[in-house]
C-alpha cells in the first residue's frame, strides 16, 4: 500500500460562516486512507460552531499570537511559517 500524503488545510478561523462550514466538511469527508490531514489555524477553536463536526483523529495546529503588537503579528508569521 502507498503512503499516505500529509496535507495541510489553512483557514484564519473556524469562527462560523460559508468557508468554515465548507472546510469542516472538506476535513469531514477526506479519504483518511490516502491523506493525511493537518488543520492550521489562527485563531482557537474550542467556541467554534463547527468544531463538533471536526473529526476526532484530525490534527488541528492553532498558531496563536500573544497579542496585536508587530512583535506578535511577527512570531505568528514565523510560526505558520514553521508549520507549512
Amino acid at each position: 500500500m502507498d503512503k499516505k500524503v500529509k496535507a495541510l488545510f489553512f483557514i484564519p478561523s473556524l469562527e462560523g460562516g460559508g468557508a468554515e462550514r465548507v472546510m469542516a466538511e472538506i476535513l469531514r469527508h477526506i479519504n483518511r486512507e490516502r491523506i493525511e490531514p493537518v488543520l492550521v489555524l489562527l485563531y482557537p477553536y474550542e467556541n467554534s460552531p463547527y468544531k463538533e463536526y471536526l473529526p476526532g483523529d484530525l490534527e488541528i495546529i492553532v498558531v496563536k499570537r500573544a497579542s496585536d503588537s508587530p512583535l506578535h503579528k511577527i512570531k505568528q508569521y514565523a510560526a505558520f511559517v514553521r508549520c507549512v
